[in-house]
């Protein structure tokens, strides 16, 4: 009992020391969990309709899109490239789950049967039969063994051990893999789109309508009085009114996240002793590089542009030394003299040089350890064997295997800029046509030959020093200094602007920015800028923001606003629909006006002359156009003249511009025959063409859609 009654003496006590062992133990959980949810949220790059695109996923599909585009371009991502392409990736994404979910809804599939008929059977998809890679080098078209034959090359090369060309099958992979998944996405699209078709198609009413008045076409002269001769204060707009317009037209409103802000541009740029010194430097190399032996170690230890040892046509040549080049002899030299920020010295290494332009080459390519099958097809090809028909079977590289070995036309920069050596491309340029070219290196060996060549031409062997002006560490210091003092006095939306004024800079607006825009302006690498937009405060003003290719461009920017996802405020687009109601006011007192001068005015010409305005005219006007001539676009005013009878005054007709009378002058009749269902079949073409887009958008707009890229890129 004593026990008992010390326990409830210190109750309040224990319940305390209880509680907070559960709260430890409750929180110490939940924090651990909350490692993995709040990691799972940082990884989030959206959600799309309740599904989660998912950072690695993005990453992953980002690849697969950039290894497309390096196939069937041959070239490598730049900047723009990648920023067009992660867009593109986000696109696809929406597309696929929203379409997704609404396929599944309604049942509709693409089998494996059916993807494997439209990929490799007998109704192989437009996705498939346009790629460059499967086409039949000698017709240019598409080719289903071209495509097999790199299929069943991929199927082998996956199974081979063949490290060396490890990641270049990987890329195929990835490359079949898309058209595979493109060609699903738009089978579903396709059948989706012609399901909802038949929910809006054209009846023989519609159809005779739109006939009727595509038969008649009108001539008509007309007078306008324009809104601005009446001055804004005769007209009076109640706040009152533009509520009520804005609330009927809030569905036009409707917009993404973005943000408006203005900013400072500060261009970094050689200063005039910048260029002196490389003057300076480059009169230095003259001698040098007038009386150098070795003219491409000279060029290549001094030049930021690299010697090229190829004879190069005129278009190749810079235009301002293109009469040096071709007008002079060998040793020959000119400059320094300077172009744009550069300083340049050009020297004649060869001239006289008359070669192909282009040549066209095929190759088998293989490992370096089967010299010995090297030599063999080497025989084999000069012994009357099909080139193509070896390159599909034992050449390596799958992007021309497939093709016959084929690499096509190229000029001497092309082999250059694809690894080849320069004693390699003269053999190819200087040699004969069907010649065959064994080149063994050290990490492969390559078979080739040359199928054709073009004309000789006039080339010639340039050497070109080259040293561009660029900021030194001070000029770029004493611009940064400025950016930053600028920024320093400019703490608020109203002190940035007086700051600019202050210093005569130049206040750059930029409104309704998408936070997922590629670049503000013209300036490159400003996705910094954004980001910091994104969590700024309005009216906050950043810190010096180093962006341009070359972080060349200093921006200091001002955020004014940040608009959600919604719909704009009354308040942003209240000057438009005043400006609006102003007019429907105008127009109310001009054509009040033009009726009463219509009591006496019997012609549009008397109208005009007691308005003192001029006429004008207008041809070939009927339901279907969208402007005509001076008149523009007026389609009250366009639709209304094609339902009119000749030489009759028209009552005012309020236009975009102002307010119209005008009198039919003639009249064409068509006499077509009317086919019901020719008409029928045009409007529901008319109906399918803006279907895909209008149906994507639909789901979009419906879609509950979180986009959290910026915060990655």
């Amino acid at each position: 009992m004593a026990t008992l009654e010390k326990i409830r003496s210190k109750g309040v006590f224990l319940l305390i020391v209880v509680g907070l062992a559960m709260f430890a133990f409750i929180i110490g959980d939940f924090l651990n969990s909350s490692k993995t949810y709040f990691g799972q949220q940082k990884q989030k790059i959206g959600v799309v309709d309740g599904e989660t695109v998912k950072y690695a996923d993005f990453m992953e599909a980002v690849e697969q899109l950039s290894t497309v585009y390096k196939i069937e371009t041959g070239q490598q991502n730049n900047d723009e490239m990648s920023e067009q392409i992660r867009q593109q990736v986000w696109d696809n994404k929406v597309t696929e789950i929203l379409l997704g979910k609404q396929t599944e809804n309604v049942g509709i599939a693409v089998s494996k049967d059916e993807l494997k008929d439209l990929t490799i059977g007998n109704h192989i998809s437009p996705i498939i039969y346009s790629r460059r890679t499967f086409t039949d080098p000698k017709t240019g078209t598409f080719s289903k063994e071209a495509l097999l034959g790199f299929l069943t090359s991929l199927d082998q090369a996956s199974k081979s051990k063949d490290k060396q060309h490890a990641d270049e099958v990987k890329e195929y992979q990835q490359y079949w893999s898309f058209l595979e998944n493109m060609v699903k996405q738009n089978t579903l699209q396709q059948k989706y789109n012609a399901l909802l078709s038949k929910t809006i198609t054209a009846n023989s009413l519609d159809a005779k309508f739109a006939f009727e008045r595509s038969q008649t076409s009108v001539n008509m002269v007309y007078t306008m009085q324009p809104y601005f001769t009446v001055p804004d204060g005769a007209v009076k707009v109640s706040e009152s009114e533009i509520s009520d317009l804005y609330k009927k037209r809030k569905a036009l409103y409707k917009q993404e996240a973005n943000f408006d802000l203005k900013y400072a541009q500060f261009d970094v740029k050689p200063s005039k002793a910048d260029y002196a010194e490389v003057e300076k430097k480059i009169n230095s190399l003259q001698n040098g590089f007038t009386t150098a032996t070795d003219i491409k170690g000279f060029v290549n230890s001094n030049s930021e542009e690299k010697y090229i040892d190829i004879a190069l046509t005129k278009k190749e040549v810079p235009p301002f030394l293109q009469d040096f080049a071709f007008g002079g002899k060998t040793g020959d030299v000119v400059g320094p003299k300077i172009e744009g920020d550069t300083y340049y010295m050009a020297k004649i290494v060869e001239g006289g040089i008359s070669e192909p332009d282009s040549v066209k080459i095929r190759h088998i390519v293989l490992p370096d350890s089967e010299s010995k099958l090297a030599d063999s097809l080497v025989a084999a090809i000069k012994g009357g064997a099909k080139f193509a028909d070896l390159a599909q079977k034992f050449s390596k590289l799958q992007q021309t295997a497939a093709n016959g070995g084929e690499i096509g036309w190229v000029r001497q920069m092309n082999l250059l800029q694809n690894g080849f050596k320069q004693d390699l491309v003269t053999k190819l340029f200087r040699g004969g046509v069907n010649e065959v070219i064994l080149d063994k290196q050290t990490s492969s060996i390559q078979i080739l030959q040359v199928e054709e060549k073009t004309s000789s031409i006039s080339k010639v062997k340039l050497a070109l020093l080259a040293l561009k002006a660029v900021p030194s560490d001070q000029t770029r210091e004493a611009v940064y200094n400025q950016a930053k003092e600028f920024a320093a006095a400019a703490t608020s939306t109203e002190k940035f602007d007086q700051a600019a004024k202050s210093k005569g800079i130049t206040v750059r607006p930029a409104n309704g920015i998408d936070p997922n825009a590629p670049r503000l302006g013209n300036v490159k690498n400003t996705r910094t800028v954004f980001r910091w937009a994104n969590d700024a405060k309005a009216g906050s003003t950043s810190d010096v923001f180093e962006c341009g290719e070359r972080n060349d461009v200093l921006i200091v920017a001002n955020l004014i606003a940040s608009h959600p996802k919604g719909y704009r405020d009354l308040k942003d687009v209240s000057a438009e629909l005043k400006a609006e109601l102003i007019n429907d006011k105008k127009a109310e007192v001009i054509t009040k006006n033009m009726n009463s001068a219509m009591a006496t005015a019997k012609t549009v010409q008397a109208l005009a002359a007691a308005l003192k305005q001029k006429t004008d005219t207008a041809s070939n006007l009927n339901f279907f156009s969208a402007q005509a001539g001076s008149l523009g676009m007026e389609p009250a005013v366009i639709g209304a003249a094609s339902a009119s009878k000749p030489n009759q005054l028209s009552a005012p007709v309020k236009g975009k511009a102002g307010v119209f009378v005008f009198s039919v002058v003639s009249e064409q009749k068509r006499n077509d025959k009317f086919n019901a269902k020719a008409q029928i079949d045009m409007l529901n073409s008319r109906y399918a063409y803006m279907l895909p887009y209008m149906t994507l958008q639909v789901l979009k707009d419906k879609a509950d859609i979180t986009d959290n890229r910026i915060k990655f890129f």
